[in-house]
């Protein structure tokens, strides 16, 4: 986030926050977890231990979609390797 001074701070709407010392811009908040302030705050991540917001929002969904994959391709192997044990047992 860009600095600013105290004047331009008031006309953007921009708040001074105390627990960061600085004004925060409309729209973003302070996560305790991560002690930042995050544009468009979202939720915390409890897999990755960051807050989710504008900037980071992407990443946290190819994150998801590549977890997704890599559990039903997991899912997948195994119910191939029960078939085959079967099959062979037979």
């Amino acid at each position: 986030m860009e600095r600013v001074t105290d004047e331009e701070a008031g006309e953007g709407g921009w708040f001074w926050n105390e627990q960061v010392g600085s004004y925060r811009p409309p729209g973003a908040l302070y996560c305790r977890e991560c002690g930042v302030l995050i544009q468009d705050y979202d939720h915390l991540c409890p897999w990755t231990g960051t807050g989710i917001g504008r900037k980071n929002m992407l990443a946290f969904k190819i994150f998801l979609v590549g977890i997704n994959i890599l559990c039903y391709f997991s899912v997948t192997l195994i119910i191939i390797a029960l078939l085959q044990g079967l099959v062979i047992g037979e």
